[in-house]
């Protein structure tokens, strides 16, 4: 009997653990994206998180170089961009978006961004985003770094900034 409780005890904690650590980490992801897009009521979002592309260690050592990370740190955050923890965007988390569907031919209106999930540092005090956004004249990728200060997520820097 007491065995019995002791493992109902045991799986209680552990599943409240990992239930608890889920909306912890979409709150993250969902604070930077609002952090990052501050004037969201005229923001069009494509609904789908892109794939995050064009990070690369080069790009990471960075911020090695700046100590926001250690060296160790590439390959844990690198691991996270491999990774899509939801398939679409949850606009009631994203106050003021607007996000929108893909076309069928894979184009989107000028004026629109589609960006990845963030990925954080081991912890949590840094996060990454890919932003990709397309003008009437142009395409603006950009890989950019916030860092959470006073609980508010500030923009730091940029890794990547290209226009075609």
């Amino acid at each position: 009997m007491r065995i019995r409780t002791f493992l109902s005890i045991a799986l209680i904690v552990i599943s409240g653990t990992g239930f608890s650590q889920v909306p912890d980490s979409l709150s993250a992801v969902y604070s930077v994206i609002n952090a990052v897009f501050p004037a969201a009521s005229k923001t069009k979002l494509l609904d789908t998180p892109l794939a995050f592309s064009r990070l690369n260690e080069d790009l990471l050592q960075e911020l090695v170089k700046l100590n926001k990370i250690s060296g160790e740190e590439k390959a844990f955050i690198l691991r996270q961009t491999q990774q899509t923890p939801f398939k679409k965007w949850d606009e009631a988390r994203l106050p003021g978006v607007k996000t929108f569907r893909l076309s069928p031919s894979g184009s989107y209106s000028t004026g629109s961004y589609g960006v990845a999930v963030p990925v954080f540092s081991r912890n949590g005090k840094l996060a990454i985003i890919y932003v990709h956004y397309l003008a009437s004249d142009m395409v603006h990728t950009q890989i950019l770094v916030y860092e959470l200060v006073n609980g508010k997520w500030q923009y730091t820097q940029s890794l990547l900034s290209e226009m075609s």
